[in-house]
């Protein structure tokens, strides 16, 4: 084996024995002999991938060849990492074999990923499809000339899989998510709204969320920050919160759920007997926001508290410019 440039090839080399015989006179019998070494040009050789993948497996399984057996894969780099052969890993497995359609350029290196190691990028393109892909730069050396020579291959393949479902339901003054997971959405992140839902920040938010494994269920009040106010008219206040997978590394929503809900809107107006009146404005999904600056009919009564979801009024029913019907 040989190597020009980074290209792996052969070069062919024989001694050249001549044997001169000749009789004189003078001396008799006469011999000579010369040996010239006859080297051929470099004669580059096209390396040979073989893709064997069987998605179904889920196992990268590929050959490269076709070498003498004086080459040998000293190094493998997958994405980003690199790799010398000799250590174990149960992030690939490589070994050495012959290609039985050869008589001299034989030896091939086989290499097995799983689909679900780290150095294997995977992404869901859509309708139930992921997408697989492994980057691998074979380093090789040939002995003893320590000759160095690298090939590079980009893998894909894609693997049908199962979408995580959902089911939603609504009592009094919560609302409930129960997700029923797929084969790949633990690869996924989760968002309520724009809140990543971790167990801490569900905590945190005073929601309750249980997971086993198979199922996540996610239960928040109605009047939560993650909810959306739809509309409120004669039916009530119209709720919905959504429930989304994003992508682990460019946050690209791949799969959304939403619960959707009405509940009674009798709280968000409040009559004490002692004639205090609390009235509570909601940011519908329509608008930006909540004008802070408020006011009622007086409009020296201001909110008593103030966000970018709600305002809230506290007042005496003889204040603020309250009429009697």
């Amino acid at each position: 084996s040989h190597v020009v440039d980074g290209q792996y090839g052969i070069k062919y080399s024989i001694n050249l024995f001549l044997e001169h015989l000749w009789k004189d006179e003078a001396w008799g019998l006469n011999k000579i002999n010369v040996i010239h070494p006859v080297t051929t040009p470099f004669i580059p050789q096209p390396l040979v991938l073989i893709d064997d993948t069987i998605p179904e497996q889920w196992l990268f399984n590929v050959s490269l060849g076709n070498f003498l057996p004086d080459v040998e894969l000293t190094k493998l780099t997958l994405g980003t990492q690199s790799f010398p052969v000799d250590e174990e890993t149960l992030i690939f497995n490589v070994y050495t074999g012959t290609n039985p359609n050869e008589t001299t350029l034989n030896r091939i290196f086989i290499l097995e990923v799983p689909m679900e190691s780290p150095v294997v990028d995977r992404k869901y393109i859509g309708d139930g499809v992921e997408q697989y892909t492994l980057d691998v730069i074979y380093t090789m050396t040939v002995v003893p000339e320590n000759l160095t020579f690298t090939h590079p291959a980009h893998l894909i393949h894609q693997h049908t899989i199962v979408l995580p479902v959902a089911d939603g339901f609504c009592d009094e003054e919560n609302m409930t998510l129960m997700v029923t997971h797929g084969t790949s959405d633990r690869y996924w992140i989760p968002f309520i709204g724009n809140m990543q839902l971790t167990p801490d920040s569900a905590a945190q938010r005073g929601y309750h969320l249980t997971e086993n494994g198979t199922h996540s269920v996610i239960t928040i009040p109605r009047d939560a920050a993650e909810v959306v106010h739809e509309a409120i008219n004669e039916q009530g206040l119209h709720n919905r919160f959504e429930f989304k997978f994003r992508d682990n590394e460019t946050l690209e929503v791949l799969v959304n759920f939403s619960v959707s809900c009405s509940f009674s809107i009798s709280d968000l107006i409040t009559c004490f007997p002692s004639g205090r009146i609390v009235i509570t404005v909601l940011k519908l999904e329509a608008l930006l926001g909540v004008d802070g600056k408020m006011m009622l009919k007086d409009k020296t009564c201001r909110p008593k508290e103030r966000s970018a979801f709600k305002v809230t009024f506290d007042f005496s029913a003889n204040t603020c410019g309250t009429s009697r019907r």
